[in-house]
């Protein structure tokens, strides 16, 4: 797999543990970010 780095900032309004979670889900990451994912 190639090694990719996303560059881009977002406010997002939640619970930094909640955020956490799911940016540090990487198997789930093709469900969370379909277009990230391709």
């Amino acid at each position: 797999m190639d090694k990719i780095t996303l560059r881009k900032q977002w406010v997002i309004e939640a619970p930094v543990e909640d955020v956490f979670g799911i940016m540090t889900d990487f198997e789930k990451f093709p469900e969370y970010f379909p277009k990230v994912a391709e």
